[in-house]
């Protein structure tokens, strides 16, 4: 069946998918789907899966949910990307004062 999907933005979509589809399904054809305008869409580079939460009906759908609920030409899911997070690089420690010369 069809799917459509929207971004944050309001921009339309659509994916291939079963009333069957898990989640991670879904995630995985979203990034494929997007793959050439994921800058435009979302703002990162790619849509990786790990950082896409799917939402149906107001609810954010977890790895292991279906689409059972979706009615095709009723329906429609909310993809949000997050911006992946940067790593903290911690500043080194400043090298100890040297001790004075004893005189």
């Amino acid at each position: 069946m069809k799917v459509l999907c929207k971004t944050l933005k309001g921009v339309k979509f659509h994916i291939e998918a079963e009333s069957t589809s898990n989640v991670d399904f879904v995630k995985n054809a979203v990034r494929e789907a997007t793959k050439a305008n994921a800058k435009s869409l979302f703002g990162v580079e790619e849509a990786l899966p790990e950082l896409q939460k799917i939402i149906l009906k107001g609810a954010v759908l977890k790895a292991d949910d279906t689409l059972a609920n979706f009615v095709e030409g009723k329906s429609f899911l909310v993809v949000m990307v997050t911006k992946p997070k940067k790593k903290k690089v911690k500043a080194p420690a400043p090298a100890p004062a040297p001790a004075p010369a004893p005189a």
